[in-house]
């Protein structure tokens, strides 16, 4: 696992990714399970910027920025996240975000909460806004929500 804070250099550019993915119009959808259909334990909403080699009209502006200090081969997906605030920790399923073998992601966290992702092996990862975590895609890990800000805003980047 790899971490570099304040990733994105320039301080003007990450506010306005910020400001998009915090502020009132942005685009999100209802997911009524977390890590798997079978996970009953929570919710969240997702905005799929880059899926099935297609992007949306938000791509350029919240996820360029990011690709942009990247070295990969392929993108699989680029995935924005929205946990609310639930008044309590929840625990999400352990998954992998494995679609393929040599999948890495790149978890780049938005705002600072306590919310965090943990590792299988009891590693936690606390979201702290501009920090990015690099961490091969088939090691088990879990979202858990936070209860100190009203949302965890974080973008998933899985890449080969």
């Amino acid at each position: 696992m790899k971490t570099i804070k304040n990733f994105i250099e320039d301080n003007k550019k990450f506010q306005e990714i910020q400001d998009l993915l915090t502020g009132p119009d942005f685009p999100w959808f209802f997911q009524n399970s977390v890590a798997s259909p079978q996970d009953t334990n929570g919710f969240y909403f997702t905005h799929n910027l880059f899926i099935n080699n297609k992007s949306t009209e938000y791509f350029n502006s919240i996820a360029a920025p990011i690709l942009g200090r990247l070295k990969f081969n392929h993108l699989i997906r680029v995935r924005a996240n929205c946990f609310v605030n639930i008044g309590k920790v929840d625990k999400h399923q352990f998954h992998v975000d494995g679609f393929e073998k040599k999948l890495k992601v790149a978890l780049f966290s938005v705002n600072s909460c306590n919310g965090f992702t943990e590792f299988e092996d009891g590693n936690k990862c606390i979201s702290e806004e501009n920090k990015i975590v690099f961490f091969d895609g088939n090691v088990k890990h879990r979202s858990c929500t936070q209860t100190d800000q009203k949302i965890r805003v974080n973008i998933n980047i899985n890449f080969v």
